[in-house]
């Protein structure tokens, strides 16, 4: 049933022909049910995609708010550095 070459019509009347009535509603039972299992499997998968998407942006996010920090203390520490620089060399 999942292959794209698959055929409903010759599928039901194979079921018709070979199997009772009680056959045939038992097999959609079980077909009912692993439908639901998959629907089930693909929706977790989806959710912990997203979480993990989401978790993903939060930390580039902290990253750049931290990378912007570590840049604005060189830039004063470039500053402090040059003025120490300076004062050394006025003291000379």
């Amino acid at each position: 049933m999942d292959k794209e070459e698959f055929n409903i019509d010759l599928y039901m009347m194979k079921l018709t022909k070979s199997y009772h009535l009680h056959q045939i509603l038992s097999k959609k039972e079980n077909v009912d049910i692993e439908i639901r299992g998959i629907s089930n499997g693909i929706q977790s998968m989806l959710y912990d995609n997203y979480t993990k998407f989401i978790t993903a942006a939060d930390v580039v996010s902290k990253i750049k708010v931290n990378f912007e920090e570590m840049e604005e203390n060189m830039n004063l520490l470039e500053i402090k550095m040059s003025c120490s620089k300076h004062q050394l060399n006025l003291k000379t």
